[in-house]
């Protein structure tokens, strides 16, 4: 299990040269960064598998001429095969309006995102001109329950499904349309353990623990994702994977505009990670907290970010500048520094996305 952020040398693999590896990080609902070394065998395979994914979750539909978009921080690694299965970025930290728009231009067969930002887009995607090829909507790295995806898909009128993922372990298990969760056995080696004495179980409510099987450069063995998953007697399915019953997520809250526009937890989550991403500066562990409509609090626990005030006004310039971009109007950002650790070992619901707006 990985709880701080080391040099990446100490995690990846001796037989690899990191000038030759793709560099990804996580930073996700649980606030603590980590760079992550992929191999480029591992992002063949990985895109392989995405094929796989959307061909099984659209029941067979998916073929090479069908467009899928994502909607997300980063572009994936590649754009298509040869030409064949394309995808299309699109930035989540835009206004729905925008990528609204971007979708009625480009008409998809398959859309994958936040829950939360499915949320937003919501109004938007019972549009005839969007969902003119729309045959399935995808979601991914956030909690949300079946009785929402149903509701969701009820008011599209396309099947919206549950993709369990994260950036360490790629693809852990994947809702498909028969209704049950089945673990990509391929992927992960995925395990379910008693949180009090961490041992194997069958049925019931314990810890996620798994092995990545694709990434040879940076292993992440037995490395505890730090969500719960409840498991039941498998029930009976044409496809041989073992099943899980349901994935217990991390919840966030979403920030408000004076405007009462909402910003959900994963466009907030793609900021901070934007904010790494084009500072190139990793933070051990943060929090995001909104305390006024025009002013945010970063939260932060790293001991030797704190001795570098070029750093240090670097963060803070490009999150006001994205937050401001995201809000519509300026947003101010204030810095602070933990003395301690923000996430306590075994605690895994930690909010990182918090709104404290008192009396509003």
């Amino acid at each position: 299990m990985i709880f701080y952020l080391s040099p990446p040398r100490e995690y990846v693999n001796s037989d690899f040269n990191l000038d030759n590896l793709f560099k990804t990080r996580s930073s996700g609902t649980s606030g603590k960064v980590l760079p992550i070394y992929v191999d480029s065998e591992a992002i063949i395979i990985d895109t392989l598998q995405g094929i796989r994914q959307f061909y099984l979750q659209s029941e067979g539909k998916y073929s090479k001429e069908d467009i899928l978009v994502h909607i997300y921080t980063v572009p994936w690694w590649v754009d298509s095969i040869e030409g064949d299965y394309q995808t299309v970025f699109i930035s989540s930290l835009i206004s729905p309006e925008k990528i609204a728009q971007i979708l009625r231009d480009i008409q998809p067969e398959i859309i994958s995102l936040y829950p939360s930002n499915l949320k937003s887009l919501l109004p938007y995607l019972v549009d005839q001109q969007i969902k003119r090829n729309l045959y399935l909507i995808v979601v991914h790295s956030e909690m949300s329950s079946r009785e929402e995806r149903r509701l969701y898909s009820d008011i599209i009128g396309v099947p919206v499904l549950d993709e369990y993922s994260s950036e360490e372990l790629t693809r852990i298990a994947l809702e498909l349309p028969c209704g049950h969760y089945h673990i990509c056995e391929d992927t992960v080696r995925l395990d379910v353990l008693d949180p009090d004495t961490l041992k194997p179980i069958n049925k019931g409510t314990g810890l996620a623990v798994a092995t990545n099987l694709l990434n040879i450069a940076m292993p992440f063995i037995r490395y505890f994702q730090g969500d719960y998953i409840s498991v039941e007697e498998e029930k009976k399915c044409n496809i041989n994977w073992r099943q899980i019953e349901k994935v217990e997520g991390r919840v966030n809250d979403s920030f408000l505009t004076k405007y009462g526009k909402e910003i959900p937890a994963g466009t907030l989550l793609d900021i901070t990670y934007r904010m790494m991403f084009d500072t190139g500066i990793n933070i051990k562990e943060f929090s995001l907290i909104q305390k006024d409509y025009n002013l945010v609090l970063l939260k932060i626990y790293d001991p030797e970010l704190q001795n570098s005030q070029e750093k240090i006004d670097l963060l803070v310039k490009k999150l006001k500048e994205l937050l401001s971009t995201t809000f519509g109007y300026s947003v101010e950002v204030n810095l602070e520094f933990s003395e301690s650790p923000l996430i306590k070992l075994g605690v895994s619901k930690r909010r990182v996305i918090v709104r404290d707006l008192q009396n509003k």
